[in-house]
């Protein structure tokens, strides 16, 4: 079930607009540019319609819900950073705190990054990932790739996830990537990871047309 509209955050990069619940999941965001097809549009459906959600693994529920009032969670607490876009989303849970920020560079390309980070104690992380495009309609193709990446230490292969359907594609990278979910009528990526304090992790959704090659990873810190 979407949020509230009042809930939701918006981010951008001044060509596209992803909206952001107070509970974690990005439900809307029409790719490359304001006017195009959404591809997350749960907020006008369900979240087969398309969402990335990312919030403690302690507020979802089997049918990946999150619910608040559910044991587990304390608080959340959401700001932007200072006459930005950035948007910061605090989550207190009884065993730590993390934040995630959620930003899109303002480059050419069209991305929206997610940072984890561990503030205290140890948190553990539910991410799920339902990809469509043309307003949930067309469900893509899913291939995972390891590719060859460079930095300043040299050469690294990185995993990755490619999602394909007519003249849209997207990559997506992350460490942990999510798993396709064992129940195949669900058509998503889903997982937990545990983030403890002092801890980052950096997941990243990029948008390409399909008749690209996948943009080259992106240095989060220099964004």
């Amino acid at each position: 079930m979407a949020s509230w509209i009042e809930d939701y955050a918006l981010l951008s990069n001044m060509r596209s607009g992803p909206l952001v619940s107070r509970t974690g999941s990005v439900d809307w965001w029409c790719a490359p540019r304001f006017d195009s097809p959404a591809m997350f549009a749960s907020l006008l459906g369900t979240p087969d319609n398309g969402r990335w959600l990312l919030a403690p693994a302690c507020a979802v529920d089997d049918d990946g819900e999150v619910d608040l009032d559910r044991p587990g969670v304390t608080a959340v607490e959401r700001f932007y950073a200072e006459n930005t876009f950035v948007l910061h989303t605090v989550w207190t849970t009884e065993t730590g705190t993390v934040r995630v920020t959620d930003f899109m560079p303002l480059s050419s390309r069209t991305a929206l990054i997610r940072r984890v980070e561990g503030l205290t104690g140890e948190v553990e992380i539910f991410q799920d990932v339902r990809l469509r495009f043309n307003f949930g309609a067309s469900v893509p193709w899913l291939s995972r790739f390891d590719v060859e990446e460079s930095d300043e230490s040299g050469e690294h292969t990185e995993g990755v996830l490619v999602g394909m359907a007519g003249p849209d594609a997207v990559v997506f990278r992350g460490d942990p990537l999510p798993e396709a979910d064992e129940d195949r009528t669900k058509r998503r990526h889903a997982g937990t990871f545990t983030v403890a304090a002092g801890q980052t992790k950096d997941f990243s959704l990029t948008w390409f047309p399909s008749h690209s090659t996948p943009p080259e990873a992106m240095d989060v810190n220099e964004t």
